[in-house]
């Protein structure tokens, strides 16, 4: 397995298991990229976590030169009390950088400032462990959820690359109509995530621990 980053106000952030199903399978059930013509079903969902399973056992971190094709987790995001609000899949192609592949947060949980735990967690907890000094994904260049707006101009306003590159989604990130969507390649560093914490009035002090 890999680390489990607890922060100092009780959130937690650790590879999705067995235990976490149903809220991981709400999670993606409105997701925005299906491998079908319609809307992600219930039966993609159920492949999607058993690989999830199967990515989180295999191969170790940290990465290393001889580690291709690399290292895929998926991990949850937990409030204090326990509850499963999000879910990120991380793939470590190279030391020092990786790739957030999936973003989504349950349903229930959306519109609360999670996203705050996420960085703080993930991109500075998590990343800080593992010495990823830099970061990239792949956001559509015409958002589905109105939060990736507002997610760009976060990133934007921080100092991110919304514009590194250009390309197409491919079969298994398809729209719900199973077409193909455009795509831009954001890059960023854990450094301007930090700095950002730095001014949060509710991260800027927590601490991490690993176990």
């Amino acid at each position: 397995m890999s680390v489990i980053v607890t922060a100092s106000n009780g959130w937690v952030h650790k590879p999705i298991v067995e235990a976490d199903a149903a809220d991981f399978m709400m999670c993606f059930k409105d997701y925005p990229l299906s491998q079908g013509a319609s809307s992600i079903t219930y039966e993609e969902r159920v492949h999607f976590f058993s690989a999830t399973l199967q990515r989180n056992e295999t191969n170790t971190l940290p990465l290393t030169e001889d580690a291709s094709p690399g290292v895929v987790r998926v991990y949850g995001l937990f409030k204090p009390d326990g509850v499963l609000v999000g879910a990120f899949t991380y793939k470590f192609f190279t030391p020092g950088e990786a790739y957030i592949l999936h973003y989504t947060i349950h349903p229930d949980h959306r519109n609360q400032g999670h996203t705050r735990a996420f960085r703080g967690l993930g991109l500075v907890g998590l990343f800080g462990y593992y010495n990823i000094t830099t970061f990239k994904a792949k956001l559509e260049a015409s958002s589905t959820f109105p939060a990736m707006e507002a997610l760009k101009s976060f990133w934007d306003s921080g100092g991110a690359n919304l514009e590194a590159g250009d390309s197409m989604s491919t079969e298994g990130r398809l729209d719900k109509e199973g077409n193909s969507v455009a795509l831009k390649l954001m890059t960023a560093t854990r450094a301007q995530v930090e700095t950002n914490i730095t001014t949060d009035p509710d991260w800027k002090d927590i601490t991490y621990t690993f176990s």
